[in-house]
């Protein structure tokens, strides 16, 4: 076959609708420096709290999945282009997302949060970050917020590595830090808890952070394989298994509200 033709005929597949079959191979996005969720074990194969929830859905669904590791930026970019066919990375439910994507039925509730060094006057409250520099992921619904809410009041620093965020935050380049409350808890729990602590309360604004929870994410023509999903989410939270799986990583409940 013609090098040309067979490339034509590469593409077509690439963007025929993704329908879910017993047996067949669902690429999932995923990250590779989100502990405790996602992270890259010394092997270098995908390990986490939701690398374990997603291996047990597509069990239960008779799907052959693949992680597929990707930097955060580029999760939904890729879901779109047909390079994955899902994404599981905590990503949460927001006006904005459901605009490009289909989500599931919810997979993990997780609250954002301020953390920063203990005896800090910094709060939830943006005027008490004025003149602070405060650490964001890229395009997270944390630099949204922050985006919204910090313009012209304090410095927003992006990154798109969630270690060297917090590496920076120990290391004193920055004021304090905007995250997914579970990964500032695992960030404590690693060593940070004598030094560092959540600031305030919780971030409140359901229009640019949702309602915080997360879930998984397929293209929007993909009906079947979110509905595949959903029966397995819903199966895993009735037999207990995500109470289990989640009481290995964190002393709170992690149940979508």
């Amino acid at each position: 076959m013609k090098t040309w033709l067979r490339a034509a005929l590469l593409l077509a597949v690439a963007a025929t609708p993704h329908q879910a079959a017993a047996g067949e191979v669902v690429r999932i996005g995923t990250l590779a420096n989100y502990p405790p969720f996602e992270y890259s074990s010394s092997s270098g194969s995908p390990k986490g709290m939701e690398i374990e929830l997603g291996n047990r859905y597509c069990a239960i669904a008779h799907l052959q999945c693949i992680w597929v590791t990707l930097p955060f930026t580029q999760l939904i970019p890729s879901l779109l282009d047909h390079k994955i066919d899902a994404i599981l990375a905590q990503l949460s439910v927001t006006a904005a997302r459901e605009a490009e994507v289909s989500f599931t039925s919810p997979v993990t509730y997780n609250a954002v949060v301020v953390l920063g060094p203990k005896g800090s006057s910094i709060t939830n409250e943006p005027e008490t970050m004025r003149g602070k520099t405060i650490g964001v992921g890229t395009d997270s619904i944390e630099a949204a917020w922050a985006q919204s809410h910090l313009q012209g009041i304090a410095t927003i620093r992006l990154y798109d590595d969630g270690a060297q965020e917090l590496k920076d935050l120990q290391d004193h380049k920055l004021d304090a830090v905007i995250v997914d409350q579970p990964a500032g808890y695992d960030f404590l729990r690693e060593g940070g808890k004598f030094d560092f602590t959540f600031l305030g309360q919780p971030l409140d604004d359901p229009m640019i952070l949702g309602a915080g929870n997360t879930a998984i994410a397929v293209r929007k023509d993909d009906v079947t394989l979110r509905k595949a999903f959903d029966a397995a989410i819903d199966a895993v939270r009735q037999d207990g298994t995500f109470d289990r799986v989640s009481a290995m990583y964190f002393p709170f409940s992690m149940q979508p509200k």
